[in-house]
């Protein structure tokens, strides 16, 4: 672009030259080609009468602007582009600043959630589909072991990414509070005085308006002597798939849960109900945020739904745990496919 208008004067010069040279005789070649476009006009010897060199002078003068203006738009888009890469370069220096602070608070949650050598300690036979939609998460799974009973509970806090995961750190707060310090140990009272504490955290002056986060959780308490479940819901249900030795597949028991989250309600806030349940050698308890049945995918891009969820399970549920996770972990991304995951997604079974 920078050649472009030497070039274009030098086709110029060369044509009109070219041009002169064909019409200029023996006689007229003593005039050059100054002369001849810029001599008084009236001489025989000069090859352009002023008509011609005026045409020949006026497309000079165009060709002359035409250059100067698309020279400055030259100058133009290449101080723009120069400007659109130190933006780039300060663009992708923040990114990578936020993407790093990022990662180390995923690191942070993932401490903060139960790590697996503490869960194998206790449940040696299970697993956990844990996929974030981010690099953080809403959704987390926590665990304690308090008077005789092993806790587990699986929460999808409101939102994803890092407000989700600043939900998830606050709600793990709190349940450790609860249970550690304040030693409440039923899982429904558990549910109670975390969401009163949310709230509270949340909506400190009490408006209605503020303070609706929260979390829908799963909690249960296990009692492994005694083979007892015990546990409270809220929003998900509890799937507890139990094979007779008379039946080839196995039978789904679903416990149902308290339609309303842990936190803020638009309605009269009520109770959680607390539910137990008797355990057989070789039950696998499922708890599951909603991520995976409302993931989008298919030939038709709906979303995966809870019946086929549930067809899933009871064909997974005889294998090996690690196998029943890498066959989840691929269904979902099958299902899935070029689409984008539209929320994060967390399965945690536990086999008796």
């Amino acid at each position: 672009m920078k050649y472009f208008i030497p070039v274009c004067l030098f086709i110029f010069l060369a044509y009109t030259t070219a041009y002169a040279q064909e019409k200029i005789t023996i006689e007229q070649h003593k005039h050059g080609i100054i002369q001849s476009f810029f001599g008084p006009g009236d001489d025989e010897f000069v090859c352009y009468n002023r008509v011609h060199r005026n045409f020949f002078s006026g497309i000079f003068i165009l060709v002359a602007a035409l250059g100067v203006v698309i020279y400055g738009r030259y100058r133009i888009k290449r101080s723009m582009s120069e400007q659109l890469q130190a933006k780039n370069i300060i663009i992708e220096e923040k990114n990578k600043d936020i993407t790093d602070s990022i990662q180390y608070a995923k690191r942070i949650q993932r401490v903060l959630m139960a790590p697996d050598a503490y869960l194998a300690k206790h449940v040696p036979d299970h697993f956990v589909l844990y996929k974030p939609k981010d690099i953080v998460s809403g959704d987390f799974y926590w665990a304690t072991h308090a008077d005789n009973k092993f806790y587990l509970c699986t929460a999808d806090c409101t939102g994803h990414g890092v407000p989700g995961a600043f939900m998830s750190l606050l709600s793990i707060s709190i349940l450790n509070d609860v249970v550690v310090k304040k030693k409440i140990m039923r899982p429904d009272l558990i549910l109670n005085q975390a969401r009163e504490d949310i709230i509270k955290m949340l909506n400190p002056d009490g408006s209605k308006e503020e303070g609706k986060d929260g979390m829908d959780a799963v909690l249960c308490a296990f009692d492994f002597n005694n083979m007892k479940l015990q546990c409270a819901a809220s929003n998900n249900p509890i799937w507890i798939i139990r094979k007779k030795e008379a039946e080839e597949t196995g039978t789904l028991i679903e416990i149902k849960p308290d339609k309303f989250p842990v936190g803020m309600y638009m309605s009269e806030i009520k109770p959680f109900t607390n539910q137990e349940v008797t355990l057989e050698k070789g039950d696998t308890i499922y708890t599951f945020s909603d991520g995976f049945v409302d993931q989008l995918g298919g030939a038709d891009g709906k979303k995966f739904k809870t019946n086929k969820f549930r067809q899933l399970m009871l064909s997974v549920y005889n294998q090996s745990m690690e196998d029943q996770k890498r066959t989840l972990d691929s269904t979902i991304e099958q299902w899935k496919g070029n689409l984008e995951q539209i929320d994060d997604i967390l399965i945690v079974g536990v086999r008796i």
